[in-house]
């Protein structure tokens, strides 16, 4: 069952399902059954090219003090700093999503539940409550950067070890990759979606766990107290690691009382998000921290003869959010290129491009009808404004930082930029910002609602 739930949690986190690198020895394989590219089915398992080494035998691994000898793991770093720190920050990085959980934050987590499952936060703890045939976890809303960072959490309360109840902590990739720890039935299981290694769970020596990643190598350790670490497991990372998300998570099938966190801590990379000339999307593909959403009817939100194209059908709503969040303080922009934004003269039908800080507050820019309006909303709190007419394409649509204001501009056909609105905004929210866009249509006319074609999505 662990094996199976942490391979649908990993097209979850995705958003999608994409074709991440295989590591040597992760699939079993029938005799002259096919391997994944790269890989040959050798004694029943998919080999990389020239790996010699059997599957599972013993090999070193290295931690505070020096190597010493694990059974699984055979691809390890030569060595470990003393303090097994960052060597190389990055911006974007786990820091970013320390929570003592005194306080839903919305810019953080996305609560996920189903069936009689719960999620609360009460006096200082993340508390997972599956229920009887459900499951109770956060999501983190964001893909962050675990290059040279770690992400580890103290446990005030396990699930009940003498039931099939699962407790994982999990990092997804935006390839399709799973980094996991999980307890089930008194095993703690520490990998991938298949474990690295099993080894007997104790409730003591296991409070903390703790994800890292060091010089292109990813460790799995946990600790009795949060200061003294033991390695369990360590493999050279065959996902991307600059794109991951955070799941908390518990499931089960009959009761066993619930999960809970004291705190989460993220360590390493830099204090902040990366600046907006970071970003750049272009949309030959899909990019990979796309999600893509719809409502109602049926939706289109797929790559196009180089532009994101969305087309919504009669009373739908589609949209794709961006998961990478950006730092637009001292004068950053965002440049949306907008390739075609037809509405057919329906007011029921709009247009719209966001920047969000989360989903309580954002701005946004929007073609409605045969009109361009500006919605900022902050606390949920909306205030829409109607602009001037929407004339002609090609467009740029361009939101920039100013000290205490976001300014929205339109350029038409290549030319200058002109201002059309300005709003309030506050400075640390500009600090983490994230795009949007969404097309939606009604139900009152039978005509088409037309198509919204995006070029790029640009920072500066």
């Amino acid at each position: 069952m662990a094996r199976l739930v942490l391979s649908l949690v990993a097209v979850v986190l995705a958003g999608a399902c994409y074709g991440p690198e295989i590591r040597d020895c992760a699939i079993q394989c029938a005799a002259n059954s096919a391997c994944p590219d790269g890989l040959t089915c050798v004694a029943s398992m998919c080999r990389s090219e020239g790996e010699t080494m059997p599957c599972g035998v013993e090999g070193e691994r290295c931690g505070v003090g020096g190597c010493e000898m694990t059974e699984t793991i055979h691809e390890t770093p030569e060595s470990c700093p003393a303090d097994c720190g960052s060597t190389m920050p990055h911006c974007g990085g786990f820091r970013l999503m320390s929570d003592e959980f005194d306080g839903v934050s919305d810019a953080l987590w996305s609560p996920v539940a189903a069936g009689p499952g719960t999620v609360t936060e009460i006096g200082g703890r993340l508390v997972l409550a599956p229920g009887a045939g459900g499951a109770a976890g956060y999501l983190s809303g964001l893909f962050h950067d675990l290059r040279e960072g770690r992400v580890e959490i103290e446990i005030d309360r396990m699930v009940e070890t003498n039931t099939d109840a699962i407790a994982q902590l999990l990092l997804g990739s935006a390839d399709g990759g799973v980094l996991a720890i999980s307890q089930q039935r008194g095993e703690l299981l520490l990998g991938y979606a298949d474990p690295l290694i099993t080894i007997p769970y104790d409730p003591v020596a296991h409070q903390h766990w703790r994800i890292r990643a060091n010089d292109g190598f990813v460790f799995w350790e946990t600790s009795p107290d949060g200061r003294d670490w033991t390695i369990h497991a360590s493999n050279k990372a065959p996902y991307d690691l600059s794109r991951m998300r955070l799941y908390p998570f518990t499931i089960s099938t009959e009761e066993a009382g619930t999960f809970e966190i004291a705190k989460l801590v993220g360590g390493d990379g830099m204090a902040g998000y990366c600046p907006a000339s970071e970003m750049d999307f272009q949309f030959a593909t899909l990019p990979s921290v796309v999600d893509v959403a719809e409502n109602g009817g049926e939706c289109m939100v797929i790559p196009s003869n180089d532009q994101l194209l969305l087309r919504a059908s009669q009373a739908s709503t589609c949209y794709g959010n961006f998961g990478t969040a950006y730092d637009l303080r001292g004068g950053g922009s965002v440049v949306f290129e907008i390739a075609e934004s037809t509405t057919n003269g329906r007011i029921d039908v709009g247009h719209r491009v966001s920047l969000l800080y989360d989903t309580r507050n954002y701005l946004t820019l929007y073609h409605v009808g045969d009109y361009l309006g500006s919605d900022l909303v902050v606390d949920n709190v909306s205030s829409p404004k109607i602009l001037p007419v929407y004339t002609a394409l090609p467009q740029a649509w361009r939101i920039s930082e100013q000290p205490g204001q976001l300014v929205i501009e339109v350029s038409i056909n290549g030319a200058p930029f002109t201002r059309v609105d300005t709003r309030a905004w506050s400075t640390d929210k500009a600090a983490r910002m994230y795009a949007s866009v969404l097309t939606t249509a009604g139900n009152s006319s039978p005509t088409p609602p037309g198509d919204f074609r995006i070029a790029s999505i640009k920072g500066y």
